[in-house]
């Protein structure tokens, strides 16, 4: 830190934080006092997100863009405090992936959404039920610039409702995952995706059981740079038709 003081970039992703002889989170909290340029993070499946070291580097680094603190905490829940920090003092973050990281909660998402206004990418898929349509539809409010949601396995408290409201708040969505929820997303939320999200490249609705043909086939029609659909284990409301329809898609 003392040798680059404009250090913008910084990746410890599956480090062995906090091990004896390795980097601490101390270690990440010395950085960030001493480079305020940091624009990236990355501690994916370390343990620095239960500690102070984020909500010391959101405090210190106003800039930052990206952070990414999935599969973080070791065991122990994600600091919450520490991310309320960074809805506070990152207003310029684009890109946030929280998941798998016990911890995250509706208060927490509604922060990010409120206070990091130009998020681009949420990442918020096995957070245990603990974000629900509230804090979906609280970022969707506030972030008409999202272009890649993830809320993969929310255990059912993400439905049709807050997919509705991304639809329809953020048109500029290119990536959309919902795999995992079960009976609770269905043709209705995927219907209100086609009509508004013109542009979407990726949408996952695996293990999504209410899901029908109707609404493969709509959302084929209407969004034609779709190039990536996964509809695995999504029940026996989808069947030829909508492979009919992805092959019509591949030759326009």
């Amino acid at each position: 830190a003392l040798a680059c003081p404009r250090l913008e970039h910084l990746n410890v992703r599956n480090s062995m934080i906090n091990d004896p002889g390795n980097i601490t989170g101390a270690s990440i909290v010395d950085i960030a006092d001493r480079c305020p340029e940091l624009r990236f993070l990355d501690v994916c499946g370390t343990s620095i997100g239960s500690g102070v070291a984020i909500g010391a580097v959101a405090r210190a680094c106003p800039r930052l863009e990206h952070l990414d603190v999935s599969r973080c905490a070791g065991g122990e829940p994600l600091s919450a405090a520490s991310m309320l920090a960074v809805a506070e003092f990152c207003p310029q973050l684009r890109y946030l992936n929280v998941s798998a990281s016990r911890g995250v909660t509706d208060d927490v998402i509604c922060a990010i959404g409120r206070g990091c206004r130009q998020l681009r990418h949420l990442d918020a898929g096995f957070t245990g039920g603990h974000v629900t349509d509230a804090a979906v539809s609280t970022v969707a409010a506030c972030c008409p610039h999202l272009t890649c949601l993830d809320l993969s396995f929310a255990n059912g408290s993400v439905t049709d409702a807050s997919v509705i409201e991304v639809a329809r708040r953020c048109p500029k969505m290119s990536v959309l995952c919902v795999r995992g929820a079960a009976d609770k997303v269905t043709d209705v939320g995927l219907s209100a995706v086609a009509r508004h999200c013109r542009f979407l490249q990726s949408l996952d609705v695996s293990d999504c059981w209410a899901v029908t043909d109707a609404a493969i086939v709509e959302v084929l029609r209407r969004c034609p740079e779709l190039e990536v659909l996964n509809i695995g284990r999504t029940g026996p409301g989808v069947t030829e038709a909508s492979l009919t329809a992805i092959a019509e898609h591949g030759r326009r």
